[in-house]
């Protein structure tokens, strides 16, 4: 019994912990649109569409976008600002704050904060902001320049939830890939080698024939003669040389010795 009244209170403070905080706020509690204006600066044209859209994908996607527009923001920096709107309304996973000063003409600026950009996203969204904040500031005009800004923004929290609940499949299809492109590699080689040797043979053989070919055209004649002259052989490239064996006598039949 004592261990599930401890579980209780803990949970009670953490469910009364940020609502105080939201109370403490010097701007109330979070509104339930997803538009802050207190004074009604944007025109019912754009903040009734905006508001809408925000809500649509914040159900449908889970992007928590909070479009703040202020008349004047005192001696704080506009950043400082909108990082303690996300603060003090933001979710703990991931949220952005586009906020906008009526007397600035250097806006709008964006905060994203949250779990989801610990890590090494600290290197990456910074950039990527910037590049919102570039893009945004382009526009001929506020209003363009605010929607620009909330649109670039709910797309870099689609990317990072989507990297926050996919980042170990992601992985598993990055090593599932690089095993295969090494196996389509190693495929690939050997099918080089065997072609390479499916081809070199009718080159060799083409090089046979075409050698044959050219010893067969070659003239044909009997390799050059050797003479020497020899001992009483005139017509065989011999001398004249004759030898005296005396004179042979004749065999007569019936005649006695």
């Amino acid at each position: 019994m004592k261990r599930f009244l401890i579980l209780f209170l803990i949970l009670v403070s953490g469910w009364i912990t940020p609502r105080a905080h939201g109370a403490e706020f010097e701007y109330g509690p979070r509104p339930a649109s997803a538009i802050y204006d207190p004074e009604a600066r944007l025109s019912p044209e754009m903040a009734k569409p905006l508001a809408a859209e925000l809500a649509k994908i914040k159900n449908r996607d889970r992007v928590d976008i909070i479009v703040v527009a202020l008349a004047d923001v005192g001696s704080l920096p506009p950043e400082t600002v909108a990082r303690r709107f996300g603060e003090a309304w933001g979710n703990d996973l991931l949220h952005a704050v586009v906020l906008d000063v009526a007397n600035r003409e250097d806006g709008p600026w964006v905060y994203v904060g949250g779990k989801s950009i610990e890590g090494d996203r600290k290197e990456f969204v910074p950039k990527m902001l910037k590049d919102i904040l570039r893009r945004a500031r382009q526009e001929p005009d506020r209003d363009a320049c605010l929607h620009s800004a909330v649109t670039q923004t709910s797309d870099l929290l689609r990317y990072l939830l989507g990297y926050v609940v996919t980042k170990g499949e992601a992985l598993q299809t990055e090593a599932v890939s690089l095993r295969n492109e090494k196996e389509k590699r190693a495929r690939q080689l050997r099918i080089l080698m065997i072609g390479s040797a499916v081809g070199f043979l009718p080159f060799c053989g083409i090089l046979f024939l075409a050698i044959s070919a050219l010893l067969r055209r070659r003239p044909r004649h009997f390799p050059p003669i050797l003479w020497t002259r020899r001992f009483g052989a005139p017509y065989a490239g011999g001398n004249n040389a004759t030898a005296d064996l005396g004179r042979v006598r004749s065999a007569t039949p019936n005649s006695n010795p």
